[in-house]
């Protein structure tokens, strides 16, 4: 954040395009530092830049569907959907029109977590597919990261058999295309999101054993993300499987793993699993 706002300082107002960038990238740090509401603020500035005149102009496509991304994720955060879907799809539309795939491909990923946030799984799957379809084509080294996301949300949709098929090609384009630098994050990301739906659909042991692989125990141990997610999942299967002691104590040693970090995303994440745990213990009445 330090080293963006000084960068805004230096910047010549004659450069609209690279102030709307920044405000955008500003805005993103923003909100993972815990703040939606001042993200917003700090790209109703970079909204202003670009309407006027000079940014009519001179600010190009790329920055204006960072923009438009940015600004449907802080929406999201605060639990307003329906403008938030309406940047997303504008996002798109902005990457469409510049024939942009790099911006194209997370704009598509923003548009499906906002369907997902507002439960229009359909949605969300048609946008994950186009990310990934347009990933593979392009740029196949990121598609494991669309993957994630679209068996994150068929999980959701109780279409577990189209999950697993994502997770599988998933997983081969890994092996084909990851630098091996790169191979245990991504691998980590797919095993998360495919076991939260296998735990979801009551397949507990499948669940346990797609968790139990070094990329995993590495996230849980030293990553934020996807080391929370796993956890969380992690820790309601074992709880699901009768190990209920060490399940709830992965869930309640979320904010004591990562508090370090203080980041204000994280810590959102680590206290959704507190809460995860609370849910657990109502449900076995285990209220002391």
């Amino acid at each position: 954040r330090a080293e963006l706002e000084a960068l805004l300082g230096d910047l010549p107002g004659r450069r609209p395009d690279l102030l709307v960038q920044v405000h955008a990238m500003l805005a993103a740090v923003v909100r993972h530092l815990g703040d939606p509401k001042e993200s917003l603020e700090v790209l109703e500035r970079a909204r202003l830049i670009a309407e006027s005149d000079e940014g009519r102009e001179a600010v190009p496509d790329a920055p204006l569907a960072l923009f438009e991304r940015q600004r449907a994720m802080s929406l999201r955060q605060l639990g307003a959907f329906e403008p938030a879907g309406e940047a997303a799809e504008r996002a798109v539309a902005v990457a469409k029109r510049g024939r942009l795939r790099g911006e194209l491909i997370p704009s598509h990923g923003t548009a499906g977590l906002v369907a997902s946030s507002r439960g229009d799984l359909r949605e969300a799957i048609a946008h994950h597919r186009a990310a990934l379809s347009t990933a593979l084509r392009h740029t196949p080294p990121s598609a494991p990261r669309s993957s994630t996301y679209l068996i994150a949300a068929l999980g959701q949709a109780g279409d577990l058999e189209g999950a697993r098929a994502a997770y599988e090609d998933g997983r081969a384009q890994i092996a084909t295309h990851s630098r091996p630098s790169a191979r245990a994050s991504r691998e980590a990301w797919l095993r998360a999101a495919f076991a939260e739906a296998l735990r979801a659909h009551g397949e507990v042991s499948e669940c346990l054993d797609t968790l139990d692989d070094p990329s995993v125990r590495a996230a849980i141990d030293r990553h934020p993300l996807p080391g929370l997610l796993a956890r969380r999942t992690l820790g309601l299967a074992r709880v699901a499987r009768g190990d209920v002691d060490a399940g709830l104590a992965l869930l309640a040693g979320s904010p004591a793993a990562y508090g370090h970090l203080a980041a204000g995303h994280t810590a959102f994440v680590a206290q959704q699993n507190v809460l995860h745990e609370a849910r657990a213990r109502l449900r076995l009445g285990a209220l002391s």
